[in-house]
């Protein structure tokens, strides 16, 4: 007789295979709903990332939340910075491809961006080639200006 393990190793699948951490989700959730930061801090392989997911699935049920999980760890450059958390942006917010590569061609067109598709997760991508400071401010400003004009209340995590 052949036992598996009751309990997800990787990633977030629902609240169904979510377990305890209650009064950690609440506080977080209540904290985010009055507009309060909040920085998670733990050693690494506890389920910060899996919290924070957990979180973002309860909120995603008012449809007028924006959900957005940007992991910067890879990021080594300013460049680098700025593709991941663009693609993190634009995935979050925009469901349908055709508006993606649209929001990405509004955003960056001065920035030759190159648009594709993930061949392992199917969605959507852009990487930008930014050559000076000031292709990489009004990279910046072009996000967050994107996000200002969102009707969505915008959760974000990095």
């Amino acid at each position: 007789m052949k036992i598996s393990n009751p309990f997800i190793l990787s990633g977030y699948i629902s609240k169904e295979f979510f377990c305890d951490r209650e009064k950690e989700t609440t506080k977080i959730i209540e904290a985010i709903q009055n507009n309060r930061n909040i920085t998670l801090f733990s050693q690494r392989r506890i389920g910060k990332t899996s919290l924070i997911y957990h979180i973002f699935n309860s909120l995603k049920i008012d449809k007028n939340n924006a959900c957005i999980y940007l992991d910067v760890l890879a990021s080594t450059s300013l460049s680098e910075f700025i593709n991941v958390f663009g693609n993190s942006v634009i995935n979050a917010i925009e469901s349908k491809p055709e508006k993606f590569f649209k929001k990405v061609k509004d955003l960056f067109s001065n920035l030759r961006p190159v648009i594709s598709i993930d061949s392992l997760t199917g969605s959507p991508s852009f990487q930008l080639t930014i050559d000076s400071k000031q292709e990489a401010e009004k990279s910046i400003e072009g996000i967050f200006n994107y996000l200002k004009s969102q009707k969505k209340k915008i959760q974000s995590s990095n």
